[in-house]
């Protein structure tokens, strides 16, 4: 009687960990017009457009330079806390502006069927 209350009580504690730790593990892909995103970016943006430069006052998108923010979060698919290096040229990013227009959060897309994560 000890031994299967002993297992049961392991097992439920597994069952447990398993409900805490898998919400941290994994995270959603949702497909969009502009590419594939993950649930930890924005529901929207304030603009979307390919990646011309980038540097520590801000960036060029689609021909149109764009200051950065004091405070900026980087973030790709695989990091809600990334760095301005993770961004090259070329890539597809969306990103968010505060009151004065300066870019607060830029995310990088995903191009569809690119990148280790799947659907």
């Amino acid at each position: 009687m000890k031994d299967i209350k002993a297992t049961l009580v392991v097992t439920m504690l597994l069952i447990l960990s398993m409900l805490v730790i898998a919400p941290t593990v994994t995270a959603e892909l949702v497909n969009t017009p502009e590419g594939v995103i993950i649930t930890h970016y924005p529901d929207k943006f304030d603009g979307v457009g390919t990646l011309y430069s980038i540097d520590e006052k801000g960036i060029v998108i689609d021909d149109m330079f764009v200051l950065f923010a004091s405070q900026v979060r980087f973030m790709t698919p695989q990091s809600a806390y990334s760095s301005p290096g993770s961004f090259e040229q070329g890539q597809k990013v969306g990103y968010m502006l505060n009151d004065e227009h300066k870019i607060t959060k830029l995310c990088l897309f995903l191009e569809r069927g690119k990148g280790s994560m799947t659907n």
